[in-house]
């Protein structure tokens, strides 16, 4: 989620993929028509995600699938990791060159929509866009006052993926719903008998932050300022990093891991015990550590009034304002959602699918790691979640890399929990002030 200049750099020299079929693809603008092709010329779809190189196989694989089966639409695929992706898109925005079909993450949805740069999906629901196997609660968080503008691809949670040997060595167990000083006291034992520490969700900061004060019962980015009125609500999670010594992975590790991806990170590389991330990241952690791994609710507030965890969804497919082919995109959408053959190869990357024929299907086909995936959403949805925040407002990317910033100078000890709570008072208030106007 940081904007690291290697990664901003990688993203801005990414070479377009063409699929199957295409005349001549490369160099159109975004959603137009390209010259060949069939009769009435190809239409190129340019299509943009964030992932590892697991989920760039398998979207390309089912895009390929797609041109496949319906000749003379292709595709033009732009992909990079988390970090430097929203760089990207912003460039674009700014540029007025959006992608097509655009990779959306709940925080950013609602930016995006103020900015007029998203298509209003709502009347092509029915019609070439099927939502009647998806529950209310996966489609509702893609509508703004009303009106659709992102697709929910899958369901995802918070989740604490961790390696089952370390702790099991340490004879110490994570579980569901432990709260803040249990899951300390845990990691602590871990740290001192194997050496290894915790990775406390370093990249994100900003999601771990709302997440504790969500169990204090308060939203914590509203569009303007912010939705606390003192800085202490945000005193303990900056108090992790202060604190940090004998239960988290060292600083240089943490520091290491904003760019790393999860082949190179902590958790797969084994300098560290856990990630905090979201659940349909879980199987390619498994995959890439080649190890058993757990899963479990992030810890939670040791006085909190509300349930903190929250089930959300893991990446919106939207459309650009922009786009020459909206009712073509909304086809590929919907074949991202209701097709047997496409979930087939997706499985759960993006977390479980929304549909629930797809569901049923899929249960019968998972690995272990998947199944294990299905079985946590379905716990934690009965028993663990309130209903999540609304989106993050305008401003939001900005907050983000000041929430990164003052973490990275409480973990390096070149200022107090104090200071950077003060401190993120101050700047997110304004820095929110300023977007919402």
């Amino acid at each position: 989620m940081k904007k690291g200049i290697v990664a901003l750099i990688l993203a801005s020299i990414l070479t377009l993929s063409v699929f199957s079929g295409c005349g001549n693809g490369g160099g159109s603008s975004a959603g137009k028509t390209a010259s060949g092709g069939s009769s009435g010329g190809t239409k190129v779809i340019r299509v943009a995600w964030w992932g590892n190189q697991v989920r760039n196989n398998r979207t390309a694989q089912v895009l390929k699938a797609y041109s496949k089966a319906n000749p003379g639409v292709t595709f033009e695929t732009e992909f990079t990791d988390w970090s430097g992706y929203w760089d990207k898109m912003a460039t674009q925005a700014a540029s007025n060159s959006l992608p097509d079909i655009i990779s959306m993450d709940y925080q950013y949805l609602k930016q995006y929509v103020v900015k007029d740069q998203l298509a209003d999906l709502t009347s092509y629901v029915g019609k070439s866009l099927n939502l009647s196997d998806a529950l209310d609660a996966t489609v509702s968080p893609g509508k703004i006052n009303g009106k659709l503008y992102g697709v929910s691809l899958a369901t995802t949670s918070p989740a604490l993926i961790y390696d089952k040997e370390t702790v099991q060595k340490a004879g110490v167990t994570i579980k569901n719903g432990m709260t803040l000083s249990e899951f300390l006291d845990a990691a602590k034992t871990i740290k001192a008998k194997t050496g290894k520490g915790a990775d406390f969700c370093y990249p994100n900061g900003e999601v771990y932050m709302e997440y504790l004060v969500r169990g204090q019962g308060k939203v914590l980015f509203t569009d303007g300022k912010l939705g606390i009125d003192k800085s202490s609500y945000v005193l303990p999670f900056f108090k992790l990093f202060e604190n940090g010594d004998s239960y988290l992975a060292p600083a240089e590790v943490l520091e290491a891991s904003v760019d790393a991806g999860i082949e190179q990170g902590p958790l797969v590389t084994g300098k560290a015990w856990s990630t905090f991330t979201t659940s349909n990241q879980f199987s390619a952690f498994a995959a890439a550590a080649k190890k058993s791994l757990g899963i479990a609710t992030w810890p939670v507030g040791d006085n909190d009034v509300q349930k903190a965890m929250y089930l959300k969804p893991s990446m919106f497919f939207c459309v650009s304002n922009n786009s020459d082919n909206k009712e073509e995109c909304t086809k590929v959408i919907d074949y991202f959602v209701n097709s047997t053959e496409a979930n087939d190869v997706l499985l759960t990357d993006r977390g479980v699918p929304i549909s629930s024929k797809v569901q049923t299907h899929e249960k019968t086909k998972v690995s272990v790691a998947d199944k294990q995936l299905f079985d946590y959403i379905a716990t934690i949805e009965k028993d663990y979640c309130s209903p999540v925040n609304p989106p993050s407002p305008d401003g939001m990317t900005e907050v983000a890399t000041q929430v990164h910033k003052l973490t990275e100078q409480v973990l390096f000890k070149k200022i107090t929990a104090q200071q950077a709570s003060d401190q993120f008072y101050t700047q997110a208030n304004q820095t929110l002030a300023k977007a919402g106007k």
